[in-house]
């Protein structure tokens, strides 16, 4: 307060200095020109000058008012008769000084009016650009904190009240406004409930010291926009600039609001997909294990006396093959139906690590070449269903390969994305169904030989690798054999994946 009441006596003391001496120079012009015989109307005309003049340096048309007086006065004094008296003869005078005094009080009106429509215009224009700024911000911004931190900073720079910032999502305030009173409190909860603004000169709280501007939606609360009015009052472009900043606030933070479902939901959807996926590749899976084990049994139970030694054994061989198969195929699927679609950032050499081991202690006659893995690379995935993709499609190989085949594996970054293969020269797959082995339906419908099959099936590592939002594919190299390829994202991109 100190230092507004010092800016406004220097203020006063200015625009009095600036009176003063335009007054002293007309009146000092006004005896030169009348010892030039210069006509009355002239000195008028210099008078209105000298009042237009000190009506734009202070901006107040009191000291217009004040100059037009005394330059007539002054007239009055030094040139008409009886001179240096301010007794006038001719009531002529009396009709030119109020006309004078009229004119100098429409004209200075008119100055002050333009004055200050043009400091209103242009006040309203630094307040677009702000709001503008504003705007080109908030629409970067992700998340509410972020949003508030921003219409934070652009109230502190450009509004002279002290106001608090309220974000109830996130229960916290901003602003220099400390304690509030109970009225207050009462009036921010009204405004933010009902979704309108309350205080001074408003329809609630009218005779209060403070605005309350809610930060809302129809559908959401924000927060809300405190202002206090203590100091003085406050100004239409004051109370529209506010008002636009919390309507801006409120759209952007819905449209946040309205991507977080959005994700939610197709996050829902992605792992309904998977289940289903999941359920529909079963029969396929178990069928033939199953099938083999049944018709294997039921033959062996209604042959046993005539079989030989070796043909039992070699039933039993293919029973307890298929059991094995069967077995895999269940532990891998317990796995899975352990592990939600949660993505966290993981270790690319440990994922590795994990595959190789687990072939170390499978017996097998190929070569198994993997690549060397930085280790700080990460990737956004769900560990054990990467593993599992890994363990499927290299076993693949391994399981329809020549025992002298080399199966290599390839896994580097590449445009923001791991991508991973799988190659053999062992063979390649039949031209015609490299196109469908991916297909749910047209997969069904083969035996299992036509199709290089895994412990979970082509089909759920197809369903896991776009759950990563990547692709896989199928094809023959130049090798002669055939090559697994797949990719997903390093990074978190879109994902915002919930353990449900």
């Amino acid at each position: 307060m100190f230092t507004f009441s010092r800016a406004k006596g220097k203020k006063l003391l200015i625009n009095i200095v600036i009176t003063i001496l335009v007054n002293a120079l007309a009146i000092g012009l006004m005896l030169v020109l009348n010892r030039q015989y210069i006509y009355e109307e002239n000195i008028f005309l210099l008078f209105i000058l000298a009042v237009l003049i000190i009506v734009i340096e202070t901006k107040s048309i009191v000291y217009g008012i004040v100059s037009s007086i005394f330059l007539c006065s002054s007239f009055n004094f030094f040139l008409t008769d009886p001179q240096y008296s301010f007794v006038m003869d001719d009531i002529n005078y009396y009709i030119s000084f109020i006309v004078f005094i009229i004119i100098s009080i429409i004209f200075g009106s008119i100055v002050v009016k333009l004055q200050n429509k043009v400091v209103l215009s242009k006040e309203n224009e630094r307040r677009i650009n702000i709001l503008y700024d504003l705007s080109k911000k908030l629409l970067n911004c992700h998340g509410s904190k972020e949003v508030f931190d921003n219409i934070n900073s652009s109230l502190a720079k450009n509004l002279n009240f002290k106001f608090l910032l309220t974000d109830i999502s996130n229960n916290k305030n901003y602003g220099n406004v400390e304690d509030l009173s109970l009225e207050a409190k009462e009036a921010m909860d009204f405004s933010i409930n009902q979704f309108t603004i309350v205080g001074r000169n408003q329809a609630i709280y009218s005779s209060s010291n403070f605005l309350v501007f809610p930060i809302r939606s129809k559908s959401y609360k924000f927060g809300a926009i405190y202002v206090d009015l203590r100091g003085e009052d406050i100004k239409n472009v004051d109370f529209s600039f506010i008002k636009s900043i919390s309507t801006e606030a409120a759209v952007v933070l819905e449209r946040e609001e309205a991507i977080k479902e959005q994700e939610i939901s197709e996050h829902k959807v992605e792992k309904e997909h998977f289940k289903s996926t999941l359920l529909r590749s079963l029969s396929h899976d178990l069928k033939t294990p199953l099938t083999s084990i049944e018709s294997g049994s039921l033959f062996l139970k209604e042959n046993l006396d005539s079989l030989s030694k070796d043909e039992t054994k070699e039933l039993l061989d293919n029973i307890y093959t298929e059991s094995v198969s069967l077995y895999a195929f269940v532990n891998n699927l317990l796995n899975i139906s352990k592990k939600s679609l949660v993505k966290v950032y993981e270790s690319l050499d440990d994922i590795m690590e994990n595959v190789k081991q687990y072939f170390t202690n499978i017996k097998h006659s190929q070569k198994i070449v993997f690549p060397s893995i930085d280790d700080s690379l990460l990737v956004y995935c769900n560990a054990q269903l990467i593993i599992q993709v890994f363990i499927n499609l290299i076993g693949n190989a391994l399981k329809y390969t020549k025992e002298d085949s080399t199966i290599s594996v390839d896994v580097h970054k590449e445009n923001n994305r791991l991508l991973a293969s799988i190659e053999d020269n062992g063979g390649g797959i039949d031209e015609a169904k490299i196109k469908t082995i991916f297909d749910e339906e047209k997969r069904a419908e083969l035996k299992k030989d036509s199709y290089r099959s895994s412990g979970l099936g082509l089909i759920i590592c197809k369903t896991v690798v776009e759950a990563h939002n990547g692709s896989i594919e199928a094809f023959n190299n130049s090798k002669g054999g055939a090559t697994f390829r797949f990719y997903i994202d390093l990074n978190k991109g879109k994902d915002h994946d919930t353990d449900n």
